[in-house]
């Protein structure tokens, strides 16, 4: 139990952080009963979120190292709350909804070293792969949050009060990730920007020089991959709905999508754990089973669009665990530098996908958007199979 909630609080923190650019993209049919909000403006928004995330991280992961884990999860918690309550309270027009989603991608930029080092200060070293894969299962676990939102909250009662919920779960979150286990206090620590990682994660590379050229190519594929499954969960309800689905029905795909790109995070880090030298040969293989989903998308046929958003998403968004602890293999002597740079392609493809995607679909089509998607996929794919031979030709 003890070990339990530190598991909890370090996931709860990156899905309520995320949970705000969720919820717009789930309830944009809501939010256009209000306000006009266009395939195109929605994609920006969501990009402006993610380069502010972008932007902020760096500055995000010194903040924390330098105040603490109690007072990075209270910050972390207050800009989702303020995100939150901002959009409950004071949207009405898409630059309000954009305003206040600038404040929410400071949290976000927060979360994930606020709950790198809510694991580093409470899980033993023996968890601690299936801490890393708690902590990359936050952002999916928020997707489901807000797919849950449309028919639960939403639809009868007020898009709103989804986002007042959200900022009650912030708050509960920020309490319970706060409370260290034997209520002890903050103590020195090691940078929290360091990713939380597993005992035999580290290693067929035995060589002590850094593989920048293999880091580099996976901060292109992540950004590649990125883009298509931030474009999916940014578009999923959306396009749902204009294809014949309903409502309620486009809200429970979105979480169904989410809960299994949570549970193919979690899954395959354990399986990571086992097998670390076929990382990279089940990193190809998602990203291009993915591609099979968002082809099944341009059937239009609501079924197919739920298959090949499962596809898309449990797979094509089950990715970054793996991705993160191939940049460890390579940059193991200074594995925080080496995430933080396929976290800059990450981010970089959260900017592009759902920016492109949007005015892709707004001028053309989502049939385009979604050939794109596949194709982003299968490039990422490609990438990463580059980066392993660049990795063998060092070793």
């Amino acid at each position: 139990m003890a070990q339990a909630r530190p598991l909890t609080g370090a996931l709860g923190l990156v899905a309520v952080a995320a949970l705000p650019i969720f919820l717009t993209g789930s309830l944009a049919p809501e939010l256009r009963r209000d306000f006009s909000l266009s395939d195109a403006v929605l994609g920006l928004a969501v990009g402006i979120f993610f380069a502010t995330s972008a932007l902020a991280s760096v500055p995000a992961g010194r903040l924390v190292a330098r105040i603490g884990t109690q007072s990075s999860v209270r910050l972390t918690a207050t800009l989702a709350i303020a995100c939150s309550l901002g959009a409950a309270l004071l949207v009405d027009s898409a630059a309000g909804l954009v305003a206040v989603l600038v404040i929410g991608g400071i949290g976000n930029a927060v979360s994930s070293p606020a709950a790198s080092a809510v694991l580093t200060r409470d899980l033993v070293l023996e968890r601690h792969g299936i801490g890393y894969g708690a902590l990359t299962a936050g952002a999916p676990i928020g997707s489901l949050l807000a797919g849950l939102a449309l028919p639960l909250v939403a639809r009868p009662l007020d898009w709103r009060i989804a986002f007042l919920a959200g900022a009650g779960l912030a708050l509960l979150v920020g309490l319970l990730a706060g409370v260290r286990r034997g209520g002890a206090g903050d103590g020195p620590r090691p940078d929290p920007r360091a990713p939380v990682m597993p005992r035999n994660a580290a290693v067929t590379d035995t060589s002590a020089a850094v593989g920048w050229d293999p880091v580099r190519r996976l901060a292109l594929a992540a950004a590649l991959g990125s883009a298509a499954s931030t474009g999916l969960i940014t578009f999923l309800v959306v396009f749902s709905v204009d294809s014949g689905m309903g409502a309620g029905e486009a809200g429970a795909l979105l979480a169904v999508t989410g809960l299994a790109a949570a549970a193919s995070r979690i899954g395959l880090g354990l399986v990571a754990d086992r097998r670390p030298e076929r990382a990279s040969a089940y990193l190809v293989a998602l990203l291009v089973g993915s591609s099979g989903g968002f082809l099944l998308l341009l059937t239009g046929t609501p079924a197919l669009i739920a298959l090949g958003a499962l596809v898309a998403g449990g797979l094509g968004w089950g990715w970054a665990g793996l991705m993160n602890l191939i940049a460890v293999r390579e940059g193991r002597h200074v594995p925080a530098e080496a995430v933080g740079i396929v976290m800059s392609g990450l981010f970089a493809g959260a900017v592009t996908g759902p920016t492109v995607i949007g005015l892709v679909a707004e001028h053309v089509g989502f049939e385009l958007a979604w050939l794109l998607a596949a194709g982003a996929a299968i490039a990422a794919a490609a990438t990463v199979a580059s980066a392993q031979t660049a990795h063998r030709s060092r070793v």
